[in-house]
């Protein structure tokens, strides 16, 4: 039988962090009485990230782990994620305490209003950023306008990464060719030009507090330019 949500969290040297975001994301899919389970994809992790998660998952109920035996990047975790997840609704989320658990609760009851994703944004009235730092956020708005005019569409924040959809979407966006950053826009503009229907809810993304950032400014811009050329000639 299907889990009713399968949360989908890419991990990568987050020793500082995972086991507190866990702990969160327990608590608050326990307060919404739904059959649940937590998908974690260690991608490679160097540090004692996989160790950490073992020891929380055998106090911690439905939580599986699938590991890399090396990086393949964010958009690679994210796709092995989704694979493996049993849920009719998949919500994909970051491991490193950015993302709000509580933010959960919204997406569920926004994707039951007919829609097929829903994403958590920074640009909608009541979304923001703490302590994020002005190169993340000038590149984070610049991209996501061009994506959003070149492909006619109305989404403020195509590039989050924490958002929820309905499993019969898991084969469009695991089709996505990048394994990056990138695999977050091009998802949603092939979700998008498949006719699914796409909205947003407002969150706050806070800026880490521990462990080290895996956002590369430089990597994140190569990785955009192909998926765009490649997605305008398709």
């Amino acid at each position: 039988m299907k889990s009713y949500l399968s949360i989908v969290m890419p991990v990568f040297n987050e020793e500082k962090t995972i086991e507190e975001m866990m702990e969160k994301t327990h608590s608050v899919l326990e307060k919404t009485r739904k059959k649940y389970e937590i998908i974690c994809v260690d991608d490679g992790s160097t540090d004692n990230s996989n160790e950490t998660m073992h020891s929380i998952r055998r106090r911690m109920k439905n939580t599986r782990i699938v590991k890399h035996g090396k990086n393949k990047g964010l958009g690679a975790a994210l796709k092995t994620g989704i694979k493996e997840a049993k849920g009719e609704l998949i919500i994909t989320i970051d491991s490193d305490l950015s993302h709000n658990p509580k933010d959960i609760v919204s997406f569920l009851e926004k994707i039951d209003s007919d829609f097929d994703m829903v994403i958590g944004s920074r640009y909608v009235p009541g979304g923001g950023m703490l302590g994020v730092p002005i190169s993340r956020m000038i590149i984070s708005r610049f991209t996501n306008l061009v994506f959003s005019v070149i492909f006619g569409m109305k989404i403020k924040d195509i590039s989050s990464g924490y958002r929820c959809f309905k499993s019969k979407l898991k084969k469009e966006i695991i089709s996505s060719s990048s394994d990056g950053f990138s695999f977050q826009l091009e998802s949603v503009v092939r979700c998008k030009k498949s006719g699914y229907r796409i909205s947003e809810i407002p969150i706050i993304l806070k800026y880490r507090t521990k462990g080290e950032t895996k956002f590369n400014l430089i990597k994140a811009i190569k990785g955009y330019l192909p998926v765009f050329f490649k997605l305008v000639t398709s």
